[in-house]
């Protein structure tokens, strides 16, 4: 289930960093710019957001297990 509400929120963090950033898109397709090297944004962009959410949601789980541990 985690897992499940994780994917969902990178799904809805990417399509709202490709709605802000559409103009920026089609500038560079303005200037050239083949379908790949968007892609290769939008996939760095990807692995951003689910690297960070990571690294977010282990320390919290962290964080929760010692303060567990302290109080039972």
């Amino acid at each position: 289930l985690g897992l499940l509400v994780g994917l969902v929120m990178v799904a809805q963090s990417l399509y709202a960093l490709v709605l802000d950033h559409m103009t920026d898109y089609a500038t560079l397709k303005a200037m050239g710019a083949e379908n790949r090297h968007i892609y290769s944004v939008l996939l760095l962009q990807g692995f951003m957001v689910a690297f960070a959410g990571s690294v977010l949601g282990v320390g919290l789980v962290r964080l929760a297990e010692r303060f567990l541990a302290l109080v039972v």
